[in-house]
C-alpha cells in the first residue's frame, strides 16, 4: 500500500451517514466501496428515509440480497490488498494480522447481520444492530489504514533522516574528492526522498499541503547545484566570509524545505499555517469588491446612520490611504497620479452623497435617488480600479525590462576587483531586486487570480533568497578574480537568478491583461520617443543613447508578451499577423531605429551635422510598429467598447462621431467588430436614462424597448450564424441592424447620433440599403425557377421598401430633439415609439427576407445555367479559443476592461508639438 494518510478514529451516525475525513485519496478510494454498501444498507433500512427511497426513479433501487453480495466482495478484495501489505513490510507483519483478524471477524457478523436484516427490514432492532457491527468494522479498518499510513510515513521520515544525514556530511568534507563523493550520495538519497514525496503530493487532497510540497521538492531539485558550488567555493577559498555565509545560507533553506516536508507527512503543518501565500486581506482589489458589496447591500429599512457611515467612511480612508501609496510611487505618471486622487476626492463626495439619501429617505424604501446614488459610487470606484490596474502597470513596464542588467554589470566589477564600485553596483543590484519584489506585491494587491498571485509569491519568494546570496558570490569573485571555482560559482547563481527572475516576469504578466500592458507601454514609448527629440535638440548624446536603450528594452518586453499570449491559441489568420507585426518590429524596426540612434549619437559626440529626419522618421516607424502590434492583438477580443471604463484616461480614444461619420459617407463601409454588437452585449433597459418623461410614458417606451430587443435576438439567431465573406446579403442586414440599433439609442440620449439631421442622414442610409438589399434578392428570385420559395421572397420584399419610408418619415417629421444638460434627449412618447416600431418591423422583414433569401437559393438549380451563386452561403467559423484558458476574476466588477483603439495620429505632428 501507498500513502494512506492518518485517520481519527471512525464515527458514524444512526442513521448510517459516515462522518469519516480522509487526508489521503487512497485512503477514501479503498474504504468509499465498504462505506457506500453499508450506507445503502441503513439507509434502505430507516423508516425516515421510506419518502426518499419512493421517489427514486424506477429500476434505481437494489434487492437488499444484492447489496448483502456486494458486501461481501468489497470486504474480500479489501482483506486481498490487506495480505499484500502484510507480506511486503515484515516490520509490521504482526500487527497488519491483527488488524486483518479483526477485520475478518467483524466483516463476518457484519454479513450474517445483514443477512438476518434483509429478511426482517421492518425490525428496528436488527437495523440498530447493524448499524453497531458497521460501526465496529468501520474501526477496525481505520486502524489498518492506520497503520498502512505509519508504514509509508516511517519510509518518508527514513528517506528525510538519509538526506539530512547526507548533508551533515557534505558541510563536514575536506577535500574536493570527499565533497564529490559525499554529493554522489546526497543524490541518489535525494533522488529517493523526491519520488516518495511526489507519491504523497499525488495523494492529498489538501490542495495547498499539495503546493507547499511540491514547492519543497523544487527547492531540494533547484537547490542541489549551487549546494554543491557553493560547498567546493568554501573548501576552495574558506579563508573568505562571503564563501561562508553562502554555504550556510544554501543549507539552511535545505534544511527547512525537508523540515516542511517532515511537518507534511507528520500532520503538523496544515493549510491554515500556508495563509500567507494565499491571504486576500491585503489585497486592494478585494476592499474595493468589498466596499461595492457593502454599498449595494444596504438596506433602506434598516439603515442606521451612525453605525453605517462610521463602517463606510473608515473603510474608504484604508482604501485611499493604500491608494495613496501606490500614486505617490516613483515610477507612477504624474497625470495618472493626480487622476487618482482627484478620483479618491470625488469618491469621497459620492459616499458622502449616498449617505445622505439614505439619512434623508423617509419612506425606508428604495427611491430613485438611492438607486442613482448607488449608481454613481459603483461608477467611480470602478473608474479607480481601472487607473490602478494602469497604475501598477506603470511600474511593470518600467521594472521588468531588463532585469539581468544590473547583475551582468554587478559581474563585470566583479571581475575586476574594483572594491569600491563593487559596493554601488552591489547596492544598485538589491535596490533593482527590491524594486522587483515590490512591483510583483502591487500587481497582486491588484488582481482577483488567486493561483496565479500564489505564482507570483512563491517566486518572489525564491528571488529574495537568492539575492543576497548573489551578492556575495559577487563579493568572492571579486576577491578572488582569478579562481576557476569563483567564476563558475558565479556562472552558477546567474543562471540561477535568469530562470528565477523569468518565472516571476512570467507569473506577473498571467495576473496582468495584455490589453493593458500594451497600452501603456505604447504611451511610455511614444514619451521616450518625445524625450530623445528634446535630447537630440539640446545635443545630449548621453541622454539620447540612454533613452534609445530604453526605447529598445521596451519593445523587446513588448514583443515577447505578446509572443507568450499567442501561444496560448491555435495558429491561424489573426494569429499569423500578430506573429507578422511582431517580427517586423522585432526584427527590422528594432534595429533601424538602433542604427538611426547611432548614427545620432555619433555626430553628436564628434559635433558634426545632425540628419534630424532620420532620426524622426525612425521614431515615426518604430512608434507604428508598436501600434501595430497592439492593433494586431486586439483583433483576439471582442471588439466592444466600453467608452465609460475609459473615460478620462490617459490613452487617446477613437473619435466616435468622427468615425460614424465616415460609415455614412460611404455606402459600402462596415466595420462589423467595432459597429455591430451581438443582443448579449447590448445595454440593457435603464430608466435614469428616460427620467425626462412621465412614468406611464416611461412603461410604454420600456415595453416598445423589450419587444425590439426579443426581435434583435431573432436577428442574431439567424443571421449571425452566416459568414459575411462574398455574401452581401448578410452585410447589407448587418449595417441595416446597425443603424436601427443606433436610431433606437437615439430614443434615449444616447450613441453617436446627436441631432435630427443625424437621424434623418441615419434614415436615408437605411433607404438605401434596403434598395440595395431588395436589388440583390430580386436578382437571386429571378434565378430560382418558379415555386413556393421564389413567391415568399416575393412577399417578404415587398414590406421592406414600405418600411424604410416610415423609418424615414418618422426621422424627418417626429424626431423633436431638445438639450437638457448637454445631452440631447428626444421629447415626446410618439417621437420615441415611433422611431422604436418603425425600426421593429423594419428588422422582422430583414430577417424573413434573408431567411428566404437562403432557400432560394441554395434548393434550386438556376433557370438561367448560371454555375456561379450570387451570393455565398456560408457558415461562421467558430471563434477561436485559447488552448489554456485564462481564469477569470470571479467578480464582474473586477474585469479588466479592454483598452481602447488609439486613433492613428502622424507622429511628425506629434514630435513637432512637444514643448520642453
Amino acid at each position: 500500500m501507498v500513502n494512506q494518510g492518518v485517520m481519527p478514529s471512525p464515527t458514524m451516525s444512526t442513521s448510517g451517514s459516515s462522518e469519516l475525513s480522509y487526508q489521503s485519496k487512497t485512503v477514501e478510494s479503498l474504504i468509499a466501496p465498504i462505506i457506500n454498501q453499508l450506507n445503502q444498507l441503513n439507509l434502505a433500512s430507516n423508516p425516515q428515509t421510506a419518502s426518499t427511497l419512493l421517489k427514486r426513479k424506477k429500476g434505481t433501487s437494489k434487492k437488499a440480497n444484492y447489496l448483502v453480495d456486494s458486501l461481501i466482495k468489497s470486504i474480500e478484495l479489501f482483506m486481498h490488498h490487506a495480505n499484500d501489505m502484510a507480506q511486503e513490510n515484515v516490520q509490521y507483519r504482526e500487527e497488519i494480522m491483527q488488524c486483518i483478524e479483526e477485520i475478518r471477524q467483524h466483516g463476518n457478523m457484519m454479513i450474517e447481520a445483514s443477512r438476518d436484516f434483509s429478511l426482517d427490514p421492518l425490525s428496528v432492532q436488527k437495523r440498530m444492530h447493524m448499524v453497531k457491527i458497521s460501526k465496529d468494522l468501520l474501526n477496525s479498518i481505520a486502524a489498518l489504514l492506520q497503520i498502512g499510513d505509519l508504514i509509508d510515513s516511517s519510509l518518508l521520515l527514513q528517506s528525510i533522516q538519509l538526506v539530512k544525514q547526507d548533508l551533515i556530511k557534505l558541510k563536514q568534507s575536506n577535500n574536493q574528492d570527499e565533497l564529490a563523493a559525499n554529493f554522489k550520495n546526497y543524490g541518489s538519497d535525494l533522488i529517493d526522498l523526491t519520488n516518495l514525496a511526489g507519491k504523497r503530493q499525488a495523494l492529498l487532497n489538501d490542495l495547498r499541503l499539495k503546493d507547499e510540497l511540491a514547492s519543497c521538492r523544487a527547492i531540494l531539485k533547484r537547490n542541489s547545484l549551487k549546494l554543491f558550488t557553493s560547498s567546493k567555493t568554501l573548501i576552495r577559498h574558506p579563508e573568505l566570509s562571503a564563501a561562508q555565509t553562502n554555504h550556510d545560507l544554501i543549507y539552511k533553506e535545505q534544511n527547512e524545505a525537508l523540515e516542511r516536508i517532515q511537518s507534511i507527512v507528520t500532520n503538523e503543518l496544515t493549510s491554515e499555517n500556508l495563509s500567507h501565500l494565499y491571504d486576500e486581506t491585503a489585497s486592494l482589489s478585494s476592499a474595493l469588491d468589498e466596499l461595492d458589496r457593502q454599498i449595494v447591500s444596504i438596506n433602506p429599512s434598516q439603515f442606521n446612520e451612525s453605525r453605517m457611515r462610521l463602517k463606510l467612511e473608515t473603510q474608504l480612508e484604508n482604501i485611499i490611504s493604500a491608494v495613496a501609496l501606490m500614486a505617490d510611487s516613483e515610477s507612477t505618471r504624474a497625470g495618472r497620479r493626480d487622476r487618482i486622487v482627484n478620483e479618491c476626492n470625488v469618491l469621497r463626495q459620492a459616499l458622502q452623497d449616498l449617505l445622505n439619501a439614505y439619512s434623508n429617505n423617509k419612506t425606508n424604501s428604495s427611491n430613485d435617488q438611492i438607486e442613482i446614488a448607488t449608481t454613481d459610487m459603483t461608477k467611480l470606484t470602478r473608474n479607480l480600479r481601472r487607473l490602478l490596474r494602469k497604475a501598477v502597470i506603470d511600474h511593470i513596464s518600467d521594472s521588468f525590462i531588463e532585469v539581468n542588467l544590473p547583475l551582468d554589470s554587478l559581474i563585470d566589477v566583479a571581475k575586476r576587483g574594483d572594491d569600491k564600485q563593487l559596493e554601488d553596483y552591489s547596492q544598485i543590484f538589491l535596490d533593482n531586486a527590491e524594486k522587483l519584489l515590490e512591483v510583483s506585491s502591487m500587481a497582486c494587491s491588484m488582481s482577483n487570480n488567486l493561483e496565479g498571485i500564489k505564482l507570483v509569491r512563491m517566486a518572489a519568494i525564491q528571488v529574495q533568497q537568492l539575492t543576497p546570496q548573489i551578492i556575495n558570490s559577487a563579493k568572492i569573485l571579486a576577491s578572488r578574480q582569478s579562481s576557476k571555482v569563483a567564476l563558475e560559482n558565479m556562472d552558477v547563481f546567474r543562471d540561477l537568478w535568469t530562470k528565477n527572475v523569468k518565472l516571476l516576469t512570467d507569473s506577473v504578466d498571467d495576473i496582468t491583461q495584455v490589453n493593458d500592458f500594451l497600452s501603456v507601454s505604447e504611451n511610455h514609448i511614444l514619451d521616450d520617443l518625445n524625450r530623445g527629440c528634446v535630447a537630440l535638440r539640446d545635443s545630449d548624446p548621453d541622454l539620447l543613447d540612454r533613452l534609445a536603450g530604453g526605447i529598445r528594452a521596451r519593445c523587446i518586453r513588448v514583443c515577447n508578451v505578446v509572443l507568450s499570449e499567442t501561444d496560448l491559441y491555435e495558429p491561424d489568420e489573426v494569429i499569423s499577423k500578430i506573429n507578422d507585426a511582431v517580427f517586423v518590429l522585432r526584427d527590422q524596426l528594432i534595429g533601424n531605429f538602433a542604427h538611426a540612434v547611432d548614427h545620432a549619437v555619433s555626430s553628436l559626440q564628434q559635433q558634426q551635422q545632425i540628419d534630424d529626419n532620420g532620426f524622426i522618421e525612425a521614431s515615426r516607424l518604430i512608434y507604428d510598429g508598436i501600434h501595430d502590434v497592439r492593433n494586431a492583438v486586439l483583433m483576439l477580443y471582442d471588439n466592444s467598447f466600453d467608452a465609460e471604463s475609459e473615460l478620462n484616461d490617459d490613452d487617446s480614444m477613437p473619435d466616435m462621431n468622427s468615425m460614424n461619420q465616415q460609415v455614412y459617407a460611404d455606402t459600402n463601409t462596415y466595420w462589423p467588430g467595432n459597429l455591430y454588437k451581438a443582443e448579449t452585449e447590448q445595454e440593457p433597459f435603464k430608466e435614469e436614462h428616460f427620467i425626462n418623461y412621465p412614468q406611464e410614458q416611461r412603461q410604454q417606451i420600456q415595453k416598445q424597448l423589450e419587444s425590439f430587443r426579443q426581435e434583435k435576438k431573432n436577428f442574431d439567431r439567424e443571421v449571425l450564424k452566416w459568414d459575411d465573406k462574398g455574401n452581401d446579403i448578410i452585410v447589407l442586414a448587418k449595417q441595416m441592424c446597425v443603424i436601427m440599433m443606433e436610431m433606437t439609442d437615439f430614443t434615449r440620449g444616447r450613441g453617436p447620433l446627436k441631432s435630427t439631421m443625424d437621424i434623418i442622414t441615419a434614415a436615408k442610409k437605411i433607404s438605401e440599403c434596403g434598395a440595395k438589399l431588395d436589388k440583390l434578392a430580386r436578382d437571386i428570385a429571378e434565378e430560382c425557377p418558379e415555386s413556393q420559395s421564389k413567391r415568399e421572397l416575393d412577399a417578404y420584399l415587398k414590406p421592406i421598401p414600405l418600411f424604410c419610408n416610415q423609418l424615414n418619415i418618422a426621422s424627418k417629421v417626429k424626431a423633436n430633439v431638445i438639450d437638457v444638460s448637454g445631452e440631447p434627449i428626444i421629447t415626446g412618447l410618439d417621437s420615441a415609439t415611433s422611431l422604436i416600431i418603425s425600426a421593429k418591423n423594419l428588422m422582422t422583414a430583414v430577417v424573413s427576407v434573408v431567411k428566404a433569401s437562403y432557400v432560394a437559393s441554395t434548393k434550386y438549380t438556376s433557370k438561367t445555367g448560371n454555375q456561379k451563386p450570387i451570393v455565398q452561403w456560408k457558415m461562421k467559423a467558430p471563434e477561436k479559443k485559447p488552448l489554456i484558458m485564462t481564469p477569470k476574476p470571479q467578480d464582474a466588477a473586477a474585469r479588466v476592461k479592454k483598452a481602447s483603439q488609439k486613433k492613428k495620429a502622424e507622429p511628425i505632428r506629434e514630435l513637432s508639438d512637444f514643448q520642453a
